[in-house]
């Protein structure tokens, strides 16, 4: 998934819900590209399609902790990302509790630092390089 492909599909839906055809009209794609962009995001938690009639998307509140993860554990997690990429080698990695890793893992990727793909249904998360992508 390409982040700027998410970023783009999450600054429509802040302004209000909308369904796959109104999202790949709005952007000019067709609508299996909005859909598997939607599936995607839908698959990560990141979003959620409604079941009414027009399936409307909306962006899932990413809810705070309560207690916040500091910057130091933060900062473990992003570093532990470029040798174990999954969320369970993370666990094994870290000693620290999935809920942690996955609060963490979902702030960098809605902040375009992380970039994921799944093998299979096993999401694995590597840092972006802004620069191997050609806008």
């Amino acid at each position: 998934m390409s982040s700027i492909h998410s970023l783009i599909i999450f600054e429509l839906l802040f302004e209000k819900p909308m369904n796959v055809t109104q999202i790949a009209r709005h952007l000019g794609w067709s609508f299996a590209e909005a859909e598997n962009e939607v599936l995607k995001l839908a698959e990560l938690g990141l979003i959620q399609r409604g079941s009414d009639r027009d399936s409307h998307c909306q962006i899932l509140s990413l809810h705070s902790r309560s207690h916040r993860t500091d910057r130091i554990t933060e900062q473990a997690i992003l570093l532990g990302i470029r040798r174990h990429r999954t969320i369970p080698a993370l666990q094994l990695y870290q000693k620290l509790p999935r809920d942690i890793i996955e609060d963490t893992l979902r702030r960098e990727l809605v902040r375009g630092n992380l970039v994921c793909s799944c093998i299979g249904m096993l999401p694995v998360f590597l840092p972006n390089q802004p620069d191997s992508h050609s806008v």
